[in-house]
């Protein structure tokens, strides 16, 4: 059985960085390395239960060099390094052998929230899961909702299909299968690298990407014949950012083509609110996120429990989700719940000409 990561055992004294960056506790880190600007500190390299992570104590600094492993102190810091004022004083304090290890965190920083998902990707392969997303009863559930695209869709074989955050290409392997081209996009290399594998034996009919689906460049657009998103738009916490990704997808189906919402996350009661930022989420939602956290996996015929670092995720109501598609200009064709009515999907249609 998979064994809890062994984060470094630090005290939670007043404005500790290590544990700020750890737990995702933003705030409190933010805070204690703009103290730092003004203060006399010793350095030095520890090598004690810490080391593995960045760390400086409220009474002195020790930097460590941090371990791949250590995928939720690389969350914190990569939320905590979006403050270009904490950013540059964390370099200043920092000895100078380990600026080049902070220069690729601040890199990371600048990635957007949602990449974080390949956090939680390496975290389960390294744990000796072979794919993350293999529950029988969702891919069942997952399979039942492309077979309705395909069917209200009337796809003709050869018809081109685009997935958004296609994960490991579990709906990749249905539709080329069945003949139909197949292109799947991802944020997460890990995922990507796992579809491709998967897929390989398709040949041209499948292909699979790395890139962003709020990039507006990303996809050709007035190109597929019908859209799937298994899980993608709940991941996207900010208002923005969902309608950006609505409107690469709309922009991306040729007209009349369908566009399938799979297994979203269901909210079904309590009042609509707005995301204005991520920033802004996290005062709604917590700091938490890239804690480690209990999950369970299916690997070899059952379950098994592993640990992730936790990720932003929202859920609508069906009325919501059906609000955001028309906001783009879908027609929203009919809905369901799912998974004991954790879960919506949505079928939607961009109009066709006339």
């Amino acid at each position: 059985m998979p064994q809890a990561p062994r984060w470094p055992a630090v005290p939670r004294a007043d404005g500790d960085l290590v544990w700020s960056a750890v737990s995702g506790g933003v705030a409190a880190g933010r805070a204690e390395v703009r103290r730092l600007g003004s203060g006399a500190y010793s350095r030095r390299k520890s090598r004690g239960p810490a080391a593995g992570v960045w760390g400086m104590g409220s009474t002195k600094a020790s930097w460590h060099r941090p371990l791949a492993a250590a995928l939720p102190s690389r969350l914190g810091l990569r939320q905590l390094l979006r403050d270009r004022a904490a950013r540059g004083v964390m370099h200043r304090v920092m000895p100078v052998w380990c600026r080049a290890e902070l220069d690729g965190a601040m890199t990371d920083a600048e990635s957007p929230y949602y990449a974080a998902y390949e956090d939680r990707y390496r975290s389960v392969y390294a744990q000796g899961v072979e794919y993350w997303c293999a529950f029988p009863e969702e891919l069942k559930e997952l399979a039942t909702d492309v077979r309705d695209l395909v069917a209200e869709a009337q796809l003709p074989p050869g018809a081109h299909v685009v997935e958004f955050g296609c994960g490991e290409g579990y709906v990749g392997e249905l539709l080329a299968a069945s003949g139909y081209r197949y292109t799947g996009l991802d944020v997460a290399a890990s995922a990507v690298a796992k579809a491709r594998r998967r897929l390989a034996p398709y040949g041209q009919l499948a292909t699979v990407l790395v890139g962003d689906a709020l990039d507006p460049h990303v996809l050709p657009g007035g190109a597929f014949d019908a859209a799937v998103d298994a899980r993608c738009l709940h991941m996207l916490v900010v208002d923005a950012d969902r309608q950006a990704y609505l409107r690469n997808a709309f922009r991306a189906l040729k007209p009349g083509a369908r566009m399938l919402l799979s297994l979203q996350l269901h909210r079904g009661h309590g009042p609509a609110f707005a995301v204005r930022s991520y920033e802004h989420w996290l005062k709604l939602a917590g700091e938490g996120y890239g804690r480690p956290e209990r999950r369970v996996a299916w690997q070899d015929g059952r379950k098994v429990k592993v640990w992730v670092p936790s990720i932003a995720a929202r859920g609508q109501s069906a009325r919501e989700y059906a609000e955001e598609l028309r906001a783009v200009g879908f027609a929203v064709l009919h809905w369901r719940e799912a998974m004991g009515g954790a879960c919506v999907s949505l079928l939607a249609a961009k109009p066709g000409p006339g």
